[in-house]
């Protein structure tokens, strides 16, 4: 994988390193790390085992792209909220950019699974 889906690693670590010296940032680092790392893990990879293994080529389809992108949003939002108490209004916010990124994905992913191999193969 590029280093692009590892980005959220770097930048999550970035404001741990940055409280332990006693700077108060909420849970901004924790969202980092979980909105963006795990749900930008999640869609890359889900994506490239789906492709594979349901004999299609190993590229990331378009829709895929949007889903990555809704959610570095949704994930710089939870960050933002984290620096300000956890605000409802941006938690919120990034949620349903999260919903709008991962929801289209999911549906197309189940489609996948329901289909039989795109290049004929048994499995």
């Amino acid at each position: 994988m590029s280093a692009k889906f590892y980005a959220p690693v770097g930048i999550g670590y970035l404001p741990e390193a940055i409280s332990s010296f006693g700077v108060q940032l909420g849970c901004a680092p924790n969202h980092a790390l979980t909105v963006g790392f795990i749900g930008s893990l999640i869609v890359a990879m889900v994506t490239r085992v789906s492709q594979g293994h349901s004999g299609r080529p190993l590229v990331m389809p378009s829709l895929e792209w949007i889903a990555f992108g809704l959610i570095q949003i949704a994930a710089i939002a939870r960050v933002y909220a984290g620096f300000h108490m956890e605000n409802g209004k941006l938690l919120m916010a990034s949620a349903i950019v999260f919903a709008l990124g991962i929801l289209p994905w999911v549906v197309r992913s189940a489609g996948i699974y329901l289909k039989a191999r795109a290049d004929g193969k048994p499995g």
